[in-house]
């Protein structure tokens, strides 16, 4: 099949036997499930003209990832994480630990046991938000009930007719 370059005609494993066969490709360098593909065929074999089997989606939700999606929505500046490293676990994995050791050893509520895991991150979320807004913005306004806005007096609403004469004042200039 070296000389058809159309994808959609034969399989993956037609087009790499035809390749092998042409010389285009050699032995030594077929693809590590070509052997295991010759060993153990499918039952059907698939192209891309073949129908999609009408079979369900079966959804794979483990009992933790409801948990891990709360605590990454309460929680959103998580640290990185470094992949090739294994030995230290991620905030989000420190948590579940906590939670599950809560739930499981102590017998707490779920929710009892997720306020009280997740309140070491709920400090350090507090601490970086003093971080990025330190004391002396408070005594600006800034976090706080007392804005620079509230000291000057309150606007009040115009009244309709009010609002179009100044409308027409404006735009007859």
């Amino acid at each position: 099949m070296a000389s058809n370059r159309f994808e959609k005609i034969g399989t993956i494993y037609s087009r790499i036997t035809g390749l092998l066969r042409a010389g285009a490709t050699k032995w030594e360098n077929k693809p590590l499930w070509y052997n295991v593909y010759r060993a153990f065929p499918p039952l059907n074999e698939t192209s891309f003209g073949s129908p999609v089997p009408d079979t369900p989606i079966r959804n794979i939700f483990y009992a933790e990832d409801k948990l891990r999606a709360k605590f990454h929505k309460d929680y959103r500046m998580l640290s990185a994480v470094r992949l090739d490293d294994r030995s230290t676990p991620s905030e989000c994995q420190t948590f579940i630990q906590e939670y599950k050791a809560l739930v499981e050893e102590k017998g707490k509520a779920e929710k009892d046991a997720y306020s009280e895991a997740f309140s070491p991150f709920q400090k350090k979320l507090k601490a970086e938000m003093k971080k990025q807004h330190p004391p002396e913005a408070e005594e600006v306004g800034f976090d706080s009930e007392e804005s620079p806005r509230s000291e000057a007096a309150p606007q009040e609403r115009l009244s309709e007719k009010d609002a179009k004469e100044l409308y027409t004042d404006i735009f007859k200039k």
